[in-house]
């Protein structure tokens, strides 16, 4: 494929196809929208800060993705509070936070050190 690539410039027919699939094919395991309006019902999010509900929602077929996303929501907290947003609104990323870590794949078993860089 990598060949066909190089000299046509563009993938094969077939491969562009499964791609295409691939994007489009829902993700069961993922948040989706509708689980997302659940778990904020009073959508303080959605209604105070429309931006950061759509990114959310951008985000929501991607649990990596999200995870980080709202991790950085979190870590900018200052004082108990985070400049912008309300408890509330810090309530409901801690329940969407929350959700999403159960579809999340669990750290790979291994070596938690690389050998080659310990012996510089």
């Amino acid at each position: 494929m990598l060949s066909h690539f190089l000299k046509n410039g563009k993938a094969p027919v077939a491969a562009q196809a499964a791609a295409r699939a691939r994007m489009q094919a829902p993700r069961t395991a993922a948040l989706s929208v509708p689980a997302l309006e659940r778990l904020a019902p009073h959508g303080h999010l959605k209604s105070a800060y429309p931006h950061v509900w759509e990114r959310i929602w951008l985000f929501c077929s991607d649990p990596a993705h999200l995870n980080r996303y709202l991790l950085s929501l979190s870590i900018q907290e200052r004082d108990g509070n985070r400049a912008g947003l309300t408890p509330a609104a810090m309530v409901e990323v801690a329940e969407i936070l929350a959700a999403n870590q159960r579809f999340l794949a669990p750290p790979a078993a291994g070596q938690a050190w690389d050998a080659a860089s310990l012996m510089r």
